[in-house]
């Protein structure tokens, strides 16, 4: 009996001993392959880019190396950085400027009659209504079609010649009607499409470590435009209501 529980108790005790030499095999191996990637970490020079995975990691790790290149930017990187993005942001700075000159410059000197403060009210209105509408078009199309880089800058040229007609209109009153809510239509369509076509752009064509930064920066340009346009329009508004004989301007045009 003592023999054959001895050669019962072997097996078992064999096992158990392949059993802890795996465990412990598997446990050194890890151990190597951690070391091996500290090592190649530590070799890595800060500038190096990591390489990349595919599918949801990609995005994950993109976004974290965007994140540390940001941190180890300079201010003079920065502003080199934002510099290099004036293709984009030229197009955006005009397209606001001429829009938002000609609403709150050029349409508030245009009303059916103009004498009446109601009637320019009420074109102001659905006109800046119409222009929306021609906004939301636009930028939905974002997705369906992308303007190329000649059509992208003729577009805020086309908005420049939209805000000098409705300027002159205003007091040659050429084309005199609620028919001119065409034109506001027109001048949504091209605001949106060259804010929508200048950001597909610029993700398209950076590098994807810069695209965050990017896109922040290129803001700039429009909220400039908006500004640069508001001091603008109080004086477009002071000269055409003086040349229209009218009351009511923040500013008198001599």
């Amino acid at each position: 009996s003592d023999s054959s529980s001895a050669e019962g108790v072997k097996p078992v005790m064999e096992l158990s001993s392949s059993g802890s030499s795996s465990s412990s095999s598997n446990k050194t191996s890890r151990q190597h392959s951690q070391a091996l990637s500290q090592n190649h970490q530590q070799q890595l020079p800060d500038n190096a880019e990591q390489p990349l995975h595919h599918g949801a990691s990609t995005g994950m790790l993109a976004g974290d190396h965007g994140l540390q290149w940001q941190l180890k930017m300079t201010a003079r990187q920065r502003l080199i950085a934002t510099c290099k993005l004036w293709p984009y942001m030229v197009p955006l700075f005009v397209v606001y400027f001429a829009e938002y000159a000609m609403q709150s410059g050029a349409w508030t000197a245009t009303g059916f009659p103009v004498t009446s403060p109601d009637a320019r009210h009420s074109f102001y209105l659905y006109a800046n209504w119409t222009y929306q509408a021609g906004v939301f078009l636009s930028r939905s199309s974002g997705t369906l079609w992308q303007a190329s880089w000649h059509v992208l800058w003729v577009m805020p040229g086309l908005q420049c010649l939209l805000l000098i007609w409705f300027s002159v209109n205003a007091v040659a009153h050429w084309w005199w009607g609620w028919s001119l809510l065409i034109l506001c239509l027109v001048a949504g369509l091209l605001g949106g499409a060259v804010y929508v076509n200048s950001f597909t752009l610029l993700c398209k064509e950076v590098e994807p470590h810069m695209k965050e930064f990017s896109l922040s920066a290129a803001c700039v340009a429009d909220s400039l435009g908006i500004a640069c346009a508001d001091l603008a329009a109080i004086m477009l508004q002071g000269c055409l209501f003086r040349w229209q004989h009218l009351s009511g301007a923040a500013y008198s045009c001599r």
